[in-house]
């Protein structure tokens, strides 16, 4: 007759089981943050392309209703003319404009780097979006200024983090003809090399990275 169990037998010892936990547990230590940093990143790729999408769209929309597309000298030396002329065409939780949403919330941005970014070029009109994304537009109303007409686009909100040119935050630029090109693209202020580098202590640097992370499949895997 058999004596003893087969647990007995075949069973794990309890120091076997502890040391079987322990190498699972140090293994999800281990793999668990790069899961969520790539989801994290899949998620601003995504809501990148679409916040572009969004824009592109309202710009269209703004063409077909009023005849011709909204062209760079419309809006020279008139400010909050870009982000007055394609309100209407987007889906608007909250216009923050002119700087409510400075003086509600403190917050600051970072550069591409990581360090502190000037936020000079967010000041010339603020929408948030009813998908949560915040667009912070530069369109300066004084002569003695450069004609810039950029809308940046923090694709998950200023309330949440990074909040980092590059990463969740994205410049487009509207040029003369009425495109709105991705910053970094042919023919933008702003090209890659100089602006959209891990060193650069430039506290523009980022604002470039936005033709990048379009076009590049392996951009967002790189941080």
């Amino acid at each position: 007759m058999y004596k003893g169990s087969y647990f007995t037998k075949f069973g794990f010892t309890l120091s076997e089981v502890l040391i079987t936990l322990g190498i699972i547990g140090t293994v999800a230590a281990l793999t668990l943050p790069v899961l969520m940093s790539n989801a994290r990143n899949k998620q601003f790729e995504s809501a990148l392309k679409k916040e572009y999408s969004v824009l592109l769209q309202a710009l269209e929309m703004y063409k077909q209703e009023n005849g011709a597309p909204l062209l760079k000298s419309d809006c020279t030396y008139k400010q909050q003319c870009f982000k007055n002329n394609i309100k209407p065409y987007l889906k608007i939780l909250s216009d923050c404009s002119p700087d409510l949403c400075y003086k509600n919330y403190s917050f600051k941005y970072e550069t591409y780097s990581g360090r502190n970014a000037g936020i000079d070029f967010f000041d010339d009109g603020q929408l948030v979006l009813s998908d949560g994304s915040a667009l912070f537009f530069e369109n300066p109303g004084r002569t003695d200024l450069a004609v810039l007409l950029y809308v940046t686009v923090d694709v998950n909100g200023f309330k949440r983090l990074p909040n980092k040119w590059g990463v969740d935050t994205f410049t487009f630029q509207l040029m003369d003809d009425g495109r709105l090109l991705p910053m970094g693209a042919d023919g933008t202020d702003y090209g890659e090399d100089a602006y959209c580098s891990k060193t650069s202590t430039n506290n523009k640097n980022g604002i470039a990275c936005t033709n990048k992370a379009l076009k590049d499949p392996n951009y967002f895997k790189s941080f």
